[in-house]
Parts: structure tokens; C-alpha cells; sequence
């Protein structure tokens, strides 16, 4: 959308801190109640199903309106394509712009205030680690255990059954086929939870057959069955004590298809562990499992089953980082025995997401190519506050300073990070065609066990963005004129771990992710100047895994971005836009519609988003609504009153909504 407001060339009133006041108690209520009224009528289908008409009127109102403006006599202008916003377009100096005696214009030209929060209903349960039952002190150890997740087993199954069966088939297998693709008549004689037993026993027993000689040589390679299901044996039944297998990936491999032969949802997933060493990154196999309200997401991690109790995949992964100590801060990707397929966050993750400021390339080259040219920030002071987030960021177009503190306040089962804190830092260089930026940031963590304690840990992300913009303005004389706009970013990040956690302060774990996008967008200008079209199209690739077991570097196509839209002038000092976006994304399909009407001193946009996700096991169908009042009093000052509500639902779990609500007050020091 077209974020600013346009220009007005008129000398404007300077309003005193008095009518100020006044001015925005008189609108304040008004506001409020026209945007609550809003959010509780809108109904989301009748919204979409008018989008494409909506879009249709406005062009027609376009043409239709062209006449009438070309009557006004009004010297409103909209901004030439490419131009600066509002706020950096009033460039008026004034040596009197001094608050309590500090020029506050030497450090900033904008000072930004925003209180927020979010709502949402969490219903946390009883979080454990399931050893083998073997793995414990007494002969009925799974049944000292308390365990929740095999509550009603008993030795029976245990003993008599699952492991007699187990072992008869395991030893009648020649070789790995007859093993993973076991009869259906023995698939259907397990019950869900001795599945699980023998997906434990599998694991227990192939951790034994880590291959180091492959982990420390740093070329990952594919591990065949048969040379699992053999090192397998040899552990089992003595035959090949000494048989090694693979790494975690091969194991982890063999483990998902054995448990699809069994009939079990099973998948791959890749995160980081802490040890005595260090962070370490590592693979585990993820599962669905229990029936009706019991269904859940567990992790097995070699011989070691974690359940989560939810069936909200990044609520689960916060399990897991509590079970393995460790917050991955970069990309951690879900895949299944063949290939990865896309990354994946926790709440954690997306903490430290808004901690490190990483954008994806397909954001910064959106917004380069509405503007033209690469964006220019200003100078600006902002300061963010939630009950659970605090930020302060001092900066302008070279160079940037973030302070970002976490404090996990609602003691949230599935948000692994207690605490964190995180110091930010970026130099950049641009012009109007080309622009490098470069970031630091050191990140302190405090990361949850699943025994409420917390174990502490630094690390150091590093990243670097490179935008390219360029852009070719033509007339065609009564036609109006055709803008093109066109360009490309490269976004990248790499992480390591700072020590503090190793026996020996080793710096054990580096991570990195690199995403690139390329695009254009052509815009067309009305010829009375009362309305402006555009189309925007963008690919974006990211840098990626082929699989969890060779482990090849390899870029890949993630989406597919078309976008059309457009701004009309229908009175003077009112503009009307709407923006239609559709996304063929590597794991569904997202579109949105935005609205927005601005006038001289309010402006109001409401957009409507939809996600349908092919995997709704790891990524939620959504549905999205927004609603945004902008109310500007005099020169200096804007109140911003933000709401969203978010409604997600991922495979066969209830639908869950989350409510967010924002005020910003910005301060314009000219």
C-alpha cells in the first residue's frame, strides 16, 4: 500500500499545544468507537468474496472521477512515484526545535512510542522425558515412571507382547525391506502406544551405532536400510557388535520410515542440543500420536520420546528446545525421509526473530520497489513497550543502535526462553540505486528446561543485506504515464555461539540462512493526476538443504509473489486505495486485500489475509483481520491505534485465536 500520506503544498495553520489538546480529545472517542464497531461487524467472507470488485470499482471510479478533479481548483498533488513520505518530505528546519532545553533534531528527526500486547488462550500440560523402559532401575520401570503418555500400560504389554513380537520379527528379517515394510496383518496387531515402545527400542538401539568417523570428516552421505537394519541386528542380537551406522540424520532417517510402516505420522526435525561441549546441531523424528483428544505431537529423540500435549507445532517445538536446553536462532527446517522441506519457528524463535531485526528479501525488495529507489529511514528515536517486550532503537540511514529485552511474564509452558536480552548494532551505505547494510547483535539467553530450571547461553549473529533498485519513467502523452520499477535484494545471516557453556569455552556452532528475491513492478499514472495502478511480480529463492542425510547446499524456488493495486483521488484532500496480493508459497498459498482511505488529518485501513497450507501439521491455515486508524494533530504529532485478530488452525486441533492490539505515538521534529 501507499504508507503516507500525500502532500498538501498549502501553508498549514500551526495549531497551539492547547488546540492540540483539544482537537484530539474531541476525536479520540470517535475514533475508538468507529474502530471497535468495526472489528466486531466485519464479516471476513463477504470481505474476500467483494475483493476482486471492490478493485473493479476503483478503477472505473478512476476514469469516471477524472473530470470532476480536473474541475477542482485545489493544488493538492498525489506524489510523484518514488517520492519520500510524508514525514521526511517536510523538510523545514527550525532552531527553536528544542525540548527541556536538548536539540533532540542533532540524534532525531522522529520519535516514536508504541504500547502493546497480545491475548491469546494457552493450555499448558504436564510436560516430561520417557527413557526406554529398560533404561530404568527396576524391571517395572515404565510403570515407576508416572509417566502421563503410557498411563494404563502394563507389563503385559511390555513384556509378553510388544517385545516378543518385536524381536520374532526383527530376527526373522533377512533384511531391511521385510523389516520396514512389515505385513499389514502386523501393523494392525500393535496398539498406538507399543508402536511407540518399538520405536524407542529402534532408537536406544541405534544410538548405540553412532558413526563418528562421518561427523568428524564434515561429508554427510546417505546411509543405506540394509546397512542400518544390519548394525541394527548386531545390537539386538550380538551378531555384528561392532557395526556403525550413520549420524543422527541416518538414524533419525531409518526411524521415520520404520515408524510410517507401522502406521505412525512420522517426520524429520532439525534444531541444536546443548552438551558438555557446546551447542551442537542435530536431527530428531518427530511424531503424531494418540487418537481424539489424546492426539498429540511427540519428539523421539534416539531411545528418548518427549511429548508435547499439543498438536500447535511451534508450541511443540518449545518442547523440544526445553528437552535438548537449546533455542536454534536461525533457520531450524521440518522434512520428511527424502528431502527438507521448509523452515519452521517456535515461539522462541520468532522472540528472537524481532531480537536480531532479520528481515527476508522479499520484504525489503517490496518496499524498495514502491519507493523506487532503496528506502531511507531518517533520523529517528523509537522506544517499544508490551509486558513481555521492551526496545529502544537510536538511528538513521548509516548507522543504528537496539536495545531488545524478553521477559517470559505469563510463565508460558511452551515458550522455551525465560529471558533474553540482546544488544543491536548496524552500519549501512546507500544510494539511490544501490544499498548495503551490515548488522550485529550479541544475544543473552536464559533457556527453560523441562525441570523449570534455566541454563544460560551467548550468541553472535551477523547479517548483511544488499539491495539493487532501479527504476525507468515514460510518457505516453494523453495516455498518462508508465512507471517501471525493478530490482533485487540478498538477505543473509550466520550465528556461533559465543562459549560459556562448554567445558573447554568452544565455540561449537555455527548457523547461517540466505534467502534472494527479484522483481518488478509497473505503475501507471493517471493523466489528470487522480489516480495511480500498479502490478507488481517477485520470485524469491532461499538457500537450503537438499536432505537431512547428504546434506548438499541447494537453492530452491519458495515463492511466487503477484500483486495488483492502485490509489485514487475522489475528493479534494481524500484518496482511496486498495491492494489485492496473492502468494504461491513452498508450503501453500496466502492472499490479502488492504483498503485504505486517507485524508488530511485521518487516515484508516482494514485488510483481510488468508493462508491455506498444504501442511497444516507444521504450518496453520489462517485467517487474518486488521484494522489500523491514523489521526495527526498539527505538524508534529500522530497517534497510530492498531488491531488484529488471527485465527489458526493446524491439523486436527481446534481452531485457536490470538488478539493484538498496538498505539503508537509519533512525534515529528521538524
Amino acid at each position: 500500500m501507499f504508507e503516507n500520506f500525500h502532500i498538501n503544498k498549502k501553508v498549514e495553520k500551526v495549531n497551539t499545544g492547547e488546540e492540540i489538546r483539544e482537537d484530539f480529545q474531541s476525536n479520540e472517542k470517535r475514533i475508538l468507537n468507529e474502530s471497535t464497531d468495526f472489528l466486531e461487524k466485519l464479516e471476513p467472507e463477504k470481505f474476500k468474496k467483494k475483493s476482486a470488485n471492490l478493485l473493479l470499482a476503483l478503477s472505473l471510479f478512476a476514469s469516471a472521477s477524472s473530470a470532476f478533479a480536473s474541475e477542482q481548483n485545489t493544488d493538492k498533488e498525489l506524489p510523484a512515484v518514488g517520492e519520500e513520505g510524508y514525514s521526511q518530505a517536510r523538510d523545514k528546519k527550525s532552531s527553536k526545535n528544542q525540548i527541556a532545553d536538548f536539540d533532540w533534531q542533532k540524534i532525531a528527526t522522529k520519535i516514536e512510542i508504541s504500547i502493546g500486547t497480545t491475548k491469546e488462550e494457552v493450555n499448558g500440560k504436564h510436560l516430561e522425558s520417557i527413557s526406554p523402559w529398560w533404561d530404568k532401575t527396576t524391571a517395572e520401570g515404565i510403570m515407576e515412571s508416572k509417566s502421563e503418555f503410557y498411563k494404563g500400560v502394563t507389563l503385559a504389554d511390555v513384556y509378553e507382547y510388544t517385545q516378543s513380537q518385536f524381536n520374532a520379527i526383527l530376527g526373522s528379517s533377512s533384511a531391511s525391506e521385510f523389516f520396514i515394510n512389515l505385513p499389514a496383518s502386523q501393523k494392525g496387531g500393535f496398539s498406538e502406544k507399543q508402536k511407540v515402545m518399538i520405536l524407542q527400542d529402534i532408537g536406544y538401539y541405534l544410538e548405540k551405532t553412532y558413526n563418528k568417523d562421518i561427523l568428524n570428516s564434515g561429508e554427510f552421505v546417505a546411509v543405506s536400510d540394509d546397512k542400518m537394519f544390519k548394525a541394527l541386528r548386531g545390537q539386538v542380537d550380538y551378531y555384528y557388535p561392532d557395526t556403525t551406522s550413520g549420524t543422527c540424520g541416518n538414524i533419525h532417517t531409518f526411524l521415520v520410515k520404520t515408524a510410517e510402516s507401522l502406521g505412525v505420522e512420522a517426520w524429520l526435525q532439525g534444531g541444536s542440543f546443548l552438551g558438555d561441549e557446546g551447542k551442537s546441531n542435530h536431527i530428531w523424528t518427530g511424531l503424531a500420536v494418540g487418537e481424539g483428544e489424546q492426539k498429540q505431537i511427540a519428539f523421539l529423540d534416539y531411545g528418548t520420546l518427549v511429548p508435547t500435549g499439543t498438536l500447535d507445532y511451534h508450541d511443540a517445538l518449545g518442547v523440544a528446545e526445553r528437552y535438548h536446553r537449546s533455542v536454534t536462532v536461525l533457520n531450524t527446517f521440518v522434512g520428511n525421509s527424502s528431502e527438507l522441506l521448509f523452515p519452521v519457528k517456535s515461539r522462541a524463535q520468532e522472540v528472537v526473530g524481532m531480537a536480531t531485526a532479520l528481515e527476508e528479501s522479499v520484504e525489503r525488495l517490496e518496499t524498495n520497489l514502491e519507493q523506487g529507489k532503496i528506502k531511507k529511514e531518517g533520523k529517528s528515536l523509537e522506544i517499544k513497550i508490551s509486558p513481555e517486550i521492551k526496545e529502544i532503537k537510536l538511528g538513521n540511514d548509516s548507522v543504528g543502535l537496539a536495545f531488545f529485552k524478553f521477559e517470559d511474564t505469563q510463565n508460558n509452558p511452551y515458550q522455551s526462553l525465560k529471558s533474553l536480552s540482546a544488544w543491536r548494532g548496524k552500519i549501512g551505505a546507500s544510494s539511490e540505486n544501490l544499498g548495503v547494510e551490515l548488522g550485529v547483535t550479541v544475544l543473552n539467553m536464559d533457556v527453560k528446561t523441562l525441570r523449570d530450571e534455566a541454563v544460560s547461553s551467548e550468541e553472535l549473529v551477523v547479517n548483511l543485506a544488499v539491495d539493487y533498485i532501479d527504476q525507468k519513467q515514460f510518457t505516453k502523452d494523453q495516455y498518462g504515464e508508465f512507471v517501471i520499477n525493478w530490482g533485487a535484494t540478498l538477505a543473509g545471516a550466520i550465528s556461533r555461539e559465543l562459549g560459556g557453556n562448554s567445558k573447554n569455552s568452544k565455540n561449537s556452532l555455527t548457523g547461517g540462512q540466505a534467502d534472494a528475491t527479484y522483481g518488478g513492478r509497473l505503475v501507471y499514472v493517471d493523466p489528470n493526476n487522480v489516480g495511480r495502478f500498479y502490478v507488481e511480480a517477485s520470485n524469491m529463492t532461499r538457500g537450503t538443504f537438499t536432505d537431512y542425510q547428504n546434506q548438499n547446499i541447494a537453492t530452491k524456488e519458495v515463492a511466487k509473489n503477484f500483486v495488483i493495486g492502485g490509489e485514487v483521488k475522489v475528493f479534494e484532500g481524500s484518496i482511496i486505495n486498495v491492494e489485492v496480493k496473492n502468494s504461491e508459497l513452498d508450503w501453500g498459498e496466502r492472499s490479502k486485500i488492504e483498503i485504505g482511505l486517507e485524508e488530511e488529518k485521518f487516515k484508516s485501513t482494514v485488510s483481510y489475509e488468508k493462508k491455506t497450507s498444504e501442511y497444516e501439521r507444521f504450518i496453520p491455515s489462517s485467517e487474518k483481520i486488521e484494522l489500523g486508524v491514523t489521526y495527526k494533530i498539527g505538524p508534529k504529532w500522530q497517534i497510530d491505534v492498531m488491531g488484529a485478530k488471527t485465527s489458526e488452525k493446524y491439523k486436527d486441533a481446534q481452531r485457536n485465536s490470538v488478539y493484538n492490539a498496538e498505539v503508537k505515538l509519533r512525534l515529528f521534529l521538524w
